[in-house]
């Protein structure tokens, strides 16, 4: 990394010196606003919130470190919904509001890292921007969940910044700030554990001593051991070996389609792709590779810069993928960027450079304005990752399904949930659920009791109490009656399971 002089004057007044940064902030804000008025998108952040809301307090914070309500360990981000929730009160609209203020934060750290290590103000400005208007970063902003991401990248570009400043003046507060901006991080997101290689990576491109390499490398390590050996004692769900590699496998395609989004802005929204989407991210791919190794970077840094994005998206793509999640390319589409920028700074005539990132800006800035439409609710959401055929996935599939019912739209949801079963020869337990939902709302009760009889491991109780509703409605009281008790075994008490019954009987009323 070089410390080079911006070519702008601006150094004498400390006024002018922060108007970049300003703008920056104002254009990262500006691009997002709308998404402050969103509701949720019905993909695991009512999950979040709701659960965030319901059994942490300011008062059980320290708790937060201990247990985990979901299949990760991640305590930073549940502090911060924690926090978002004591004073909205778990309101969506607050949620995506500090979702749009923490981009903003992240973007102006960007441009503070780029300016003082890497390029001249101007070029660092125009980076930044297109970073900050990248339409793959809206499941980073638009998603609540996404936030994540958020909160990580500003962890690991702190601590970054700290170590530089540490091994320049070796003044030992700066590296005490590095490492609990380290240890934060690592508390954010299981990937984090793989950030000790940017240290040394970075380290080793410095004349530090291979003693101080040494001890600064067993304190990394041994901090993310520790939370790898956390996340598998504390997280409430745990993988197997076999579960990751399947889970890889089977989303492998989707390294290079998130290659394909940062490179030509091409997104989407459904789990699966066609070919074309997977060629075009080969191509990506391999653009990566060009422009890693043929920019102006240390060799240590090319290296870095290629190899860094395929290791964190290689990690996040164990656990999975439902939908295509290009929160996981906030951090890898800076690693792109750097190599870019370095590469077409090589033309010696600075306007063009300049002309194709205004270009590529303007581009970004209208996909990203129409794309986190989508966001707005989770019927919006929902709809257009369906509507993306034939790239078709049975599970958010259900999800809109489900929504269309809850959302009253009894109709469109009936003929959704039909088309389901067929597709999927009447194997599939959730779609069989809501399709016995639909059966109940058509009164057709014989069909419904069919089909719950066959999945009460879904849900007994809710099943249950469905087939006491169905039951009673063909007037088999008998039946009716023993699923009555039943409900009163596994509620433990007459008044809950008359509470339930009669909250579902008003909801089938209505229709």
């Amino acid at each position: 990394m070089k410390n080079i002089p911006t070519d702008i004057n601006i150094q004498n007044n400390k006024y002018i010196r922060f108007l970049p940064y300003l703008f920056i902030f104002f254009i990262a804000f500006f691009v997002y606003c709308k998404t402050m008025s969103y509701e949720l998108s019905g993909t695991d952040d009512d999950v979040f919130t709701q659960i965030t809301f319901k059994n942490y307090s300011l008062g059980t914070t320290f708790n937060i470190f201990l247990k985990d309500k979901f299949s990760y360990y991640r305590p930073a981000l549940l502090l911060s919904f924690m926090v978002d929730n004591f004073i909205s009160g778990s309101s969506p609209q607050a949620l995506h509001t500090t979702n749009v203020l923490l981009h903003a934060i992240s973007c102006i750290l960007l441009f503070f890292f780029l300016k003082n290590y890497y390029f001249n103000s101007t070029l660092s400005f125009l980076s930044t921007v297109l970073f900050a208007v990248h339409p793959i970063n809206i499941f980073s902003v638009a998603w609540i969940p996404g936030r994540n991401d958020l909160l990580l990248f500003i962890f690991l570009i702190l601590s970054i910044i700290l170590l530089i400043e540490y091994t320049k003046t070796e003044k030992k507060y700066f590296f005490i700030l590095h490492y609990i901006a380290f240890l934060s991080a690592l508390i954010t997101k299981e990937v984090s554990i793989v950030m000790p290689l940017i240290y040394i990576f970075y380290c080793l491109s410095t004349n530090i001593t291979k003693k101080k390499l040494l001890n600064l490398i067993v304190l990394w390590i041994s901090a993310s051991l520790f939370l790898f050996l956390i996340h598998f004692v504390i997280s409430s769900k745990m993988f197997t070996l076999s579960h990751y590699l399947n889970n890889l496998f089977a989303t492998y395609k989707s390294l290079f389609d998130y290659y394909g989004g940062a490179y030509f802005l091409k997104i989407h929204f459904s789990s699966y792709f066609s070919n074309y989407h997977f060629y075009i991210g080969i191509l990506a791919f391999c653009l990566s590779f060009l422009f890693a190794f043929y920019s102006r970077l240390k060799t240590i840094e090319k290296i870095f810069y290629f190899t860094f994005p395929l290791a964190i998206l290689l990690i996040c793509m164990l656990s999975g993928q439902f939908f295509y999640q290009g929160n996981r390319m906030y951090i890898p589409l800076v690693c792109f960027l750097i190599p870019f920028c370095s590469f077409i700074n090589r033309l010696n005539n600075k306007k063009i450079v300049y002309s194709i990132f205004t270009i590529i800006i303007l581009a970004s800035f209208f996909i990203t304005m129409k794309q986190s439409a989508y966001f707005e609710n989770s019927l919006t959401f929902l709809k257009k990752t369906d509507s993306e055929r034939p790239n078709y996935s049975i599970y958010m599939a259900n999800l809109y399904s489900y929504n269309l019912l809850k959302s009253g739209l009894l109709e469109e949801g009936s003929i959704k949930i039909k088309e389901i079963a067929e597709s999927t020869n009447y194997k599939d337990k959730y779609n069989l659920y809501l399709l016995s939902i639909v059966y109940m709302h058509e009164h057709k009760y014989e069909n419904a009791i069919k089909l719950l009889s066959n999945i009460v491991n879904f849900d007994k109780q809710d099943i249950y109490v469905k087939l006491y509703i169905c039951y009673d409605n063909t007037g088999d009281i008998e039946k009716r009656n023993y699923y009555k008790n039943l409900l009163i075994d596994i509620t433990g008490n007459l008044q809950k399971a008359d509470f339930l019954i009669s909250h579902q009987q008003t909801v089938f009323k209505k229709t």
